[in-house]
């Protein structure tokens, strides 16, 4: 779906403006119509303006040639090519070219105040024609340059590079912590995310001495949700830092916090605020397996899309097209991988499993869509390892989310693709759900998938 970004959505984040990864963003010059045209003629003098006379300057540098008396001046041909070499849809014939120079030069030749003579009659005569050339040549309404700045804002002048400091990033998160002020902390942490990232901070998990049971002892929900997104983004992209993280405990750790939450214990799973914190904790998750089974290419593949937005058919052409066997590289990489560093996947599995369960029960719509993204991604990459429970999985398809149901679909469908044997049985359990009434949410899912998965069943029936 396309959609044009307005003017008064200048300022604000790529999160803000709901733009995720894959999105494609056109970028186009703005309208130079948009900007009221500037004088290009004094009055009542009749000479070039300023801005007008620079243009001019500028063109006469660099077509004007020097004579054998080291006199700059144009010829035909030069006026001929400056007309020609940019302005394509404003061409002018040889012929004009040398009636130009005959009429205002001398011997066939322009000196620089016989070509801003040309010029100042070319406004005069025909001030369209003369806009038209001058925005074919890149410039806009106002006589500046597309391509040019007329000045660079040195970076440490920015608001954003004043307010980065040990002192505010300081009073921030002690305003964080003050319970009399949580009507505005939503703001606030706004506010403080989008200055720059804490060097101090920075520094303190990329040191050596970092350690990651830190995040166990974070009491503030918004300061742990600040860490952990900035742990994350250092994470994702260095595998040495990756490495360090869990030969410290790093993993151990994020699981520990994970079911700290209780998750499939109560409704009332996360705060507002803990959103962002739980994303990143999944991230970094994500991230160590999909190193460790790197192997697997459907589940590599596919837990880096956005599986929970993906319909059915797409979902399939994706399967279809990983369907392959490993390469020896990846089998190699794997298994240095697990020499170096194990890790529990059996706990995660059971962690995520029950996240998926907790959120299909507990959906709340207003904040659940970014931890939603990241367990139905960790999903898909245990499938291979450890199979999905499949009541939870069944339970999904007519969740209160659409994001749910169609990663439990997708699942689901993945199973049965993977695992032959299991067709036939996932067929019977969809067939004896088949609502006997009308539900609220998922009919569609529910009868996409049960018609794919007979499709499947017939197809293989007919193989074998």
């Amino acid at each position: 779906m396309k959609k044009l970004l307005e003017r008064r959505q200048n300022g604000k984040s790529l999160k803000e403006l709901s733009i995720t990864a894959g999105d494609v963003i056109k970028i186009e010059t703005a309208n130079v119509d948009e900007l009221p045209k500037c004088h290009l003629l004094d009055e009542p003098s009749g000479t070039p303006t300023f801005k007008f006379e620079k243009v001019l300057h500028k063109w006469w540098n660099m077509y004007s040639r020097k004579t054998e008396s080291q006199e700059e001046l144009m010829t035909a041909e030069d006026i001929f090519k400056l007309f020609q070499e940019h302005l394509s849809r404003n061409t002018l014939k040889e012929q004009e070219a040398l009636e130009i120079v005959t009429n205002f030069g001398t011997n066939q030749r322009l000196n620089y105040a016989q070509f801003i003579m040309y010029f100042i009659e070319r406004t005069r005569t025909n001030l369209t024609e003369m806009w038209r050339m001058l925005n074919l040549h890149g410039y806009r309404n106002d006589l500046r340059y597309k391509e040019e700045m007329d000045f660079i804002l040195p970076v440490e002048t920015l608001a954003r590079q004043i307010l980065s400091n040990d002192t505010v990033y300081d009073m921030l998160f002690s305003m964080l912590d003050n319970l009399v002020l949580k009507p505005v902390h939503t703001d606030l942490y706004k506010f403080l995310c989008a200055l720059p990232t804490s060097p101090r901070i920075l520094e303190s998990i990329s040191g050596k001495d970092f350690n990651p049971a830190v995040l166990l002892k974070v009491g503030s929900s918004y300061k742990l949700s600040y860490l952990t997104t900035v742990i994350m983004h250092n994470l994702t992209h260095s595998v040495d830092q990756l490495f360090l993280f869990a030969e410290r405990g790093g993993i151990e750790c994020i699981c520990n916090k994970l079911e700290s939450f209780g998750f499939d214990r109560n409704g009332n799973i996360y705060d507002v605020e803990d959103k962002n914190m739980l994303a990143s904790l999944l991230k970094i998750l994500i991230t160590y397996s999909m190193l460790s089974l790197s192997t697997d290419e459907i589940s590599f593949t596919l837990a880096d899309e956005k599986l929970n937005s993906m319909e059915l058919w797409e979902f399939v052409n994706k399967l279809d097209k990983q369907m392959k066997q490993p390469s020896e590289d990846s089998i190699k990489n794997a298994l240095q991988f697990v020499e170096r560093v194990t890790i529990d996947f059996n706990r995660i599995n059971i962690l995520v499993n029950a996240m998926l369960r907790s959120l299909i029960i507990h959906y709340k719509h207003n904040y659940s869509k970014e931890v939603t993204v990241e367990v139905s991604r960790l999903c898909t990459l245990m499938s291979r390892f450890n199979a999905p429970d499949i009541e939870t999985l069944l339970m999904g398809l007519l969740a209160e989310s659409l994001n749910l149901r169609r990663a439990c679909m997708n699942l689901i469908f993945m199973q049965g693709r993977l695992h032959k044997e299991k067709v036939l049985q996932l067929l019977e359990r969809l067939l004896s759900m088949l609502p006997e009434e009308e539900v609220k949410y998922g009919i569609t899912q529910y009868i996409e998938l049960t018609c794919r998965m007979l499709l499947e069943h017939s197809t293989s029936e007919t193989k074998d």
